[in-house]
């Protein structure tokens, strides 16, 4: 067996070689807490009887910087946004899957700003992301933080447009429902985002909606302030 890697020499005190036979031969790489692997990439050589093979791998560490993306969706009440955290270690190297990451929001008046949809508690392929709804006019921050490394979006939500400038509701929204429109739960199976007062105006015998915001519900029913419905968004419809 040989080894390549950033360091070759400190790369042959973590590889411990395993007895081979005539049918396998087996590495195991460990590293120890005292004198860890270097980060970086390693390749491994394997040659007997005049034939070789290798194999390359990656050495990642914990989470050393955090990077929000753009915003997507619309900064307006009633629209949704979406994040996307990048997380690398120190030499640039996407984190291991399931790596925590904690997102938070919060708004610097006194009423709610933003409301969290969903969000991945752990990075996978060195991502995560999240989806938030706008409830109210304002500013709000959003944190993204994984291993005490943290990364701060600030967002300036504009009001709803004024009535009579939005979209005219769809004719068989009601389509759009895991249950068609009877009462009771259901999910929103629409491709974009709808309102709660459009889907309301296309159920009949339905008296108001209620949209589940991660950990409350909000509710919508005539003359009541309008929310957005995103896709696969969990909805209680009742009489």
């Amino acid at each position: 067996w040989t080894e390549d890697g950033d360091d070759p020499d400190d790369a042959h005190d973590r590889f411990t070689r395993n007895t081979a036979n005539a049918i396998e031969a087996t590495l195991r790489v460990t590293a120890e807490a005292e004198s860890p692997l270097k980060l970086g990439a390693y390749t491994l050589e394997l040659r007997t009887a005049g034939q070789s093979a290798t194999r390359e791998f990656t050495v990642v560490g914990d989470t050393d910087s955090v990077t929000l993306s753009e915003p997507t969706g619309a900064l307006r009440v009633n629209g949704t946004v979406s994040f996307t955290a990048t997380l690398r270690d120190a030499e640039g190297n996407p984190v291991p899957d399931g790596t925590p990451v904690t997102w938070t929001e919060r708004n610097t008046g006194q009423s709610a700003v933003l409301v969290r949809l969903a969000a991945d508690g752990a990075a996978t392929d060195g991502a995560s992301t999240a989806k938030f709804i706008a409830v109210n006019a304002g500013t709000a921050v959003v944190t993204a933080e994984s291993g005490g490394v943290r990364e701060v979006a600030l967002l300036d939500i504009a009001p709803a447009p004024l009535a009579g400038t939005a979209a005219q509701p769809e004719p068989q929204l009601r389509e759009s429902l895991s249950t068609q429109g009877a009462p009771g739960l259901a999910a929103w199976l629409g491709e974009a985002e709808t309102s709660a007062a459009a889907l309301l105006d296309n159920l009949s015998g339905i008296a108001a909606i209620q949209l589940w915001a991660s950990d409350r519900w909000l509710r919508y029913s005539r003359n009541a302030d309008d929310f957005a419905i995103p896709p696969g968004a969990i909805l209680w419809l009742s009489r």
